[in-house]
């Protein structure tokens, strides 16, 4: 996954851990999905590479 904090030039990557098939909504121990940003952020660009490499429309969320 690709994103960008106050615009949307994607310059940010989220590495995401490898699919468990057995256990495909779990999200592994030791991997940290969610992060803190500053007060100053106010939108937040992302796209999602699928697996095919198929990349989703680029959304972007304003903080509300």
């Amino acid at each position: 996954m690709h994103y960008s904090l106050n615009g949307t030039t994607l310059d940010k990557e989220i590495k995401m851990p490898p699919c468990n098939a057995k256990d495909p909504y779990a999200i592994p121990s030791d991997y940290q999905p969610y992060f803190k940003v500053k007060d100053e952020v106010k939108s937040m660009a992302v796209q999602v590479t699928y697996t095919d490499g198929t990349k989703s429309a680029v959304r972007e969320y304003k903080r509300q």
